[in-house]
């Protein structure tokens, strides 16, 4: 965050207190965390924490790794073609996730969900539904965060 001058406060204090132990919504709450990110963070714990395997895995390969690499290279090709000063420590975390992403992580999600649903359409239906619902999570976050981006 310092790399690119954003203030780091508010992330610190998150950071502090959810090392204590203080549940993952109570901070952001404590730390008057935008709408857009509290949603996002919150439906994304709610999702690990309390749904089934078929529905954790829909969320995070579908809402997640296999949409990541194609949203990164995109903002490498449009973003970092017309901007001369590219963050370094940012520019690394991109270009690992669309690696990692890409190449690991999404093709062995894709793998263990086959094997979960083992060929039943209603485990592979709630993992659809938890990938659209995450999806909606994630198009919500990057609304916000350009809304807010364009505010300033």
């Amino acid at each position: 965050m310092e790399e690119i001058g954003a203030e780091g406060a508010c992330f610190r204090k998150f950071c502090a207190l959810a090392r204590k132990g203080v549940p993952v919504a109570q901070c952001l709450n404590e730390v008057d965390a935008p709408s857009h990110v509290s949603s996002f963070v919150n439906h994304t714990i709610e999702r690990a924490s309390h749904c089934t395997t078929e529905e954790v895995l829909g969320a995070f390969l579908y809402g997640r790794e296999d949409v990541i690499p194609a949203m990164f290279r995109s903002m490498r090709r449009n973003y970092w073609a017309a901007n001369t000063r590219i963050p370094r420590h940012f520019d690394y975390y991109v270009l690992r996730h669309i690696k990692l992403d890409g190449d690991s992580h999404g093709p062995k999600g894709e793998e263990l969900l086959l094997r979960v649903i083992d060929q039943s359409e209603a485990k592979m239906k709630r993992a659809y539904v938890s990938a659209a619902a995450s999806i909606g999570e994630r198009v919500y976050l990057w609304n916000g965060t350009l809304e807010a981006i364009r505010l300033t």
